[in-house]
């Protein structure tokens, strides 16, 4: 009898074990590559729980692969991820790095525990940034998903590959995207003067080739335009192989940007984040990788000056992890054809990457992890950077006024008048090991005795667990037309 209670009591167990993961594999999305999907190779098999989550793959700018893949689930669940890694490495760090998730290595296998849905890891293999990478991304489970799917105002594009390149899809004031977990849309999405617009899901909206409809926007694969209450979340997008920008937000108003992945890595010009002539812009919880900016604040008017252009105002970027294998992480200026720029902040900010230029190393100065750099005169004004933690990069810092960039192929003009002031940077703390000219570069240039930098504070500055005290440190690079630069 004995024997008998404890046999029932064994299988009593194993079937409620058996109820639990299955409960459990019910709180987890996850979905393969679309059959048709454009990807390169592919170094990873990724595992969340016992789902396999499909991996994408892109060049970066020294032609290894750049892989990512994503996966769903709900708040409470604890996800074990399996990485089954198809190279030969040494070492693996995920960043960021203060994360603290749990991460363990067992010959060419990595575990990940995961707690929280809306995390993003980097995987770098053997401390090289520039080798094969991947990045994986999580979301909640989106419970709304088959209110969407039934929306008559809903453009919902369910798993599978839909390919759009040899046209555009052009959204309706009061419509919403929907690209569904396990989908991927290949064609350029715009918003053209409308109001009242979403773009949700979590699949992968991409481009893979120039487009013959789309050429007006520079083959973007998304654009606003003239577009008002517009609403970006959740989902991932890719340009593979185009090489043009990701995304921009041109002459718009009252933008909301949350959780929100972008990984476009060939060199170069794929900008992940283009703000332009546009205010009342609300960037949150989002992972940006780019061969080019990550996150650029330009005027593009066609104004006879800056002063008839729409300004750049009340911008403010949040909680987002940052990858830039050339040029900026986070720019205000360049081209600046806007009448002003006022009341822009970046704040509790990852900088897990930052280079230059793969083929001019060293020789562009506008180039850094946090830059104002105007071609054109104007005023910027009221820019916070507050809590930025930066991992590797070259060029830190770099305020600057010119009059043409990129080797003089873009002319901006000057004779507008302008200026730099009220700028903070507050609780930046870099720990860039990397030397040599531009590593750690803090760099500000005024232009003229009327046209200066003025009113920057550097608060709990530090770099290397150094903290910036004065501008007699050699990491400044500065010349005369600056003022009231204080440090606390």
């Amino acid at each position: 009898m004995k024997r008998r209670f404890l046999l029932m009591l064994y299988a009593a167990l194993l079937v409620l074990l058996g109820g639990l993961c299955m409960a459990a594999e019910e709180n987890i999305q996850a979905y393969p590559v679309p059959e048709g999907t454009p990807r390169q190779a592919v170094w990873f098999r990724v595992y969340a729980g016992s789902k396999e989550a499909g991996v994408y793959s892109d060049y970066n700018m020294e032609f290894d692969e750049v892989n990512f893949a994503y996966f769903n689930f709900r708040a409470g669940t604890q996800v074990t991820v399996k990485i089954e890694v198809l190279f030969d490495f040494r070492s693996v760090n995920v960043l960021p790095a203060r994360r603290g998730e749990a991460m363990r290595v067992e010959g060419q296998t990595v575990y990940l525990d995961c707690a929280e849905p809306g995390a993003d890891y980097s995987f770098v293999f053997d401390n090289d940034y520039q080798y094969i990478t991947l990045h994986l991304f999580t979301s909640p489970i989106d419970e709304d998903e088959d209110k969407y799917e039934n929306d008559f105002n809903t453009l919902y594009f369910g798993p599978g590959y839909h390919d759009l390149s040899a046209g555009q899809l052009n959204l309706r004031s009061g419509q919403t995207l929907y690209v569904a977990p396990g989908a991927v849309l290949n064609g350029p999405v715009v918003a053209e003067r409308v109001h009242d617009v979403s773009i949700r899901g979590s699949g992968v909206i991409m481009m893979d080739k120039p487009n013959a409809v789309n050429p007006q926007y520079g083959n973007i694969v998304i654009t606003l335009n003239n577009a008002k209450n517009v609403y970006i979340g959740g989902v991932i997008a890719h340009a593979h192989r185009a090489q043009n920008w990701t995304t921009h937000v041109y002459y718009s108003q009252n933008v909301t940007i949350e959780n929100y992945r972008v990984v476009s890595t060939r060199y170069a010009s794929v900008d992940a984040l283009d703000i332009s002539n546009s205010s009342n812009v609300e960037i949150t919880g989002c992972f940006l990788r780019s061969c080019d900016d990550c996150i650029t604040i330009k005027g593009l008017s066609s104004a006879s000056s800056p002063s008839l252009a729409p300004p750049n105002e009340h911008i403010h970027v949040r909680n987002c992890r940052l990858w830039n294998d050339c040029n900026n992480a986070m720019v205000i200026g360049e081209e600046s054809m806007a009448a002003y720029y006022d009341d822009i902040s970046f704040k509790d900010i990852d900088v897990l990457y930052s280079y230059d230029d793969r083929d001019n190393h060293g020789r562009l100065e506008e180039r850094a992890v946090m830059s104002i750099v105007t071609l054109h005169g104007t005023y910027i004004r009221n820019i916070t950077w507050e809590d930025v933690r930066v991992n590797d990069c070259q060029r830190l810092v770099c305020f600057t006024f010119l009059d043409s960039f990129w080797f003089g192929s873009i002319r901006g003009d000057q004779s507008f008048p302008g200026g730099i002031e009220n700028v903070l940077l507050k609780n930046i703390d870099c720990v860039s090991a990397n030397d040599g000219a531009p590593a750690n570069q803090i760099l500000m240039r005024g232009w003229s005795k009327d046209k200066q930098i003025k009113d920057v504070r550097f608060e709990n500055f530090r770099v290397n667990g150094q903290r910036l005290t004065g501008l007699m440190n050699p990491l400044f690079r500065i010349n005369e037309f600056i003022s009231n630069i204080s440090f606390a």
